[in-house]
């Protein structure tokens, strides 16, 4: 892209910027093997198609249907992370964890640990992951879509789930921004120290 006169942008590094002297220019996006061509120039958008393919194996996937959206997913990571646990063919659940489920047995802090039970503790724990990369499968096609335009609006919403850990009763805070309608940051995070109301557990 050098070579052919293009300006890598310092921010982004996989762009590729040309302006030309009737103020046109062409964009070229590259991610992984993907490659975007963009600009106001017709011309000059296939001439540098053109000049890719003689150097590159490329094949046409016609016009972008969206342009102004980020979609954030984990398909492959969750694909492989299935195929390496061999969990591919597992039943799916909508829910990673039963409610107020308990992990520890209840024997293991009154009874002195055997070797036994100290595999007991490792299987109910296999158990529990096993059921997390089936909930993992309903997943495959989800993410976070960030869409352009809009006023830019901050919104802050937060809320307290009181005394709902089963086993310790410490309330769990949680919160969500969006910027322009999009949620750019989330929480959740279970309290330090026990709450003696819901609205303490609120402040």
């Amino acid at each position: 892209m050098i070579s052919l006169e293009y300006k890598q942008s310092q921010s982004e590094h996989t762009q590729f910027i040309k302006h030309f002297i009737n103020d046109k220019l062409i964009l070229l996006l590259v991610y992984v093997d993907d490659m975007i061509i963009a600009g106001d120039d017709e011309i000059k958008r296939l001439t540098l198609k053109e000049k890719l393919a003689t150097n590159f194996e490329m094949k046409e996937l016609g016009k972008m249907k969206e342009l102004n959206v980020i979609f954030i997913y984990q398909i492959k990571y969750v694909f492989d992370l299935l195929k390496e646990t061999r969990k591919l063919g597992c039943k799916t659940t909508m829910v990673p964890i039963e409610q107020n489920h308990k992990i520890e047995s209840e024997e293991s802090s009154h009874v002195k640990k055997s070797q036994y039970q100290r595999l007991a503790k490792y299987e109910i724990l296999l158990q529990v992951v096993e059921r997390i990369l089936c909930y993992l499968k309903t997943s495959l096609g989800k993410g976070v879509l960030f869409k352009r335009g809009g006023s830019l609006l901050l919104e802050i919403y937060t809320n307290a789930y009181y005394a709902g850990l089963f086993i310790d009763k410490r309330s769990t805070s949680g919160y969500y921004l969006f910027l322009r309608r999009n949620m750019v940051t989330w929480r959740s995070k279970k309290q330090n120290v026990v709450a003696w109301s819901s609205a303490k557990a609120e402040f």
